[in-house]
């Protein structure tokens, strides 16, 4: 089966409590790629947090 690739938009409460859910599936079915917040230090440090590789400000590129 493939994996879904999952980008999360948003780097805060809702974001995390989704991003707990998936965490159990993580690397076999489920693929984090990336994280858009409208602040630059909160796509950042969300993606520090939970080693997502992509963090932007850009909703168009985290769809790239």
């Amino acid at each position: 089966m493939d994996r879904v690739r999952i980008g999360m938009v948003g780097a805060r409460f809702g974001a995390t409590l989704h991003l707990q859910n998936l965490l159990p599936m993580r690397g076999r079915q489920v693929e984090i790629v990336g994280v858009c917040s409208r602040g630059r230090e909160s796509a950042d440090a969300f993606a520090r947090r939970f080693e997502i590789p992509f963090a932007t400000t850009d909703f168009r590129a985290l769809l790239r």
